[in-house]
């Protein structure tokens, strides 16, 4: 999953549970390595005061 931004911090939630938190650099790319489960997996971007600026969703295909 991809959020853009720049010096932003980005966290990963998985079925509404965070599983990382990172700061995307230059690229202005950050990425996550966790297992697959079934289910959402969100990015939320933040800004300096911690105030939630930009939300990425996917959801998995199929049935739950």
């Amino acid at each position: 999953m991809l959020q853009n931004g720049s010096q932003t911090p980005v966290a990963l939630f998985v079925n509404g549970v965070q599983v990382g938190k990172k700061e995307l650099k230059n690229d202005c790319i950050v990425r996550f390595r966790c297992d697959y489960r079934w289910g959402k997996i969100e990015a939320v971007s933040y800004d300096a005061n911690g105030k939630e600026i930009g939300r990425n969703t996917l959801r998995s295909a199929g049935q739950e």
